[in-house]
């Protein structure tokens, strides 16, 4: 795969958020892949952890997987309405470990969790990935975490016409 730029994400404590894409142009009709990557290095075990992404709603979301240090994990996918946090996005949520701690999907310290999924578009236009963050709960004093991105750390998504033998490589 080859990485078409990242966003960073900024954060409170000790810890690193980056989404990248696997390609910044591509016909339509072909996918897209999102990787984050999150990696934690507070001391303490982190709890309740959720990722949410705002993507454009006229794009197709297919998830793909989640991983905690490189095992696949359950999680829950909530997906918002259109518009209901920015106008023209939707709201899609990766949640590793509800609040109740009901799920055992503890991010200890020094580790990695990576969302994988895949976005489409059914007609030629271009988006823009733009606001992403997390937020998790400390296992031991229930102290909230959570990192952002900005809108200005958006990544931009071209669907275009494809030419025959070609690939289309964006703008």
């Amino acid at each position: 795969m080859i990485s078409i730029g990242s966003a960073p994400g900024f954060s409170t404590h000790d810890a690193t958020l980056a989404r990248s894409l696997s390609n910044g142009a591509v016909p339509v009709g072909a996918s897209v892949t999102v990787s984050v990557r999150f990696r934690h290095t507070e001391p303490d075990v982190l709890r309740g952890f959720y990722y949410s992404d705002q993507i454009p709603s006229a794009l197709i979301v297919d998830p793909v997987g989640v991983k905690v240090d490189g095992v696949s994990v359950d999680c829950t996918l909530e997906v918002g309405g259109s518009d209901d946090v920015y106008s023209g996005a939707t709201s899609y949520r990766w949640i590793l470990e509800a609040p109740g701690f009901v799920q055992d999907n503890r991010i200890n310290s020094n580790s990695v969790v990576e969302i994988v999924y895949q976005v489409t578009s059914a007609e030629v236009d271009t988006f823009s990935l733009d606001e992403f963050f997390w937020v998790g709960q400390f296992e031991s004093s229930g102290d909230a975490a959570f990192g952002y991105s900005e809108a200005a750390e958006g990544q931009i998504i071209t669907f275009g016409d494809s030419i025959p033998g070609t690939l289309l490589y964006g703008r």
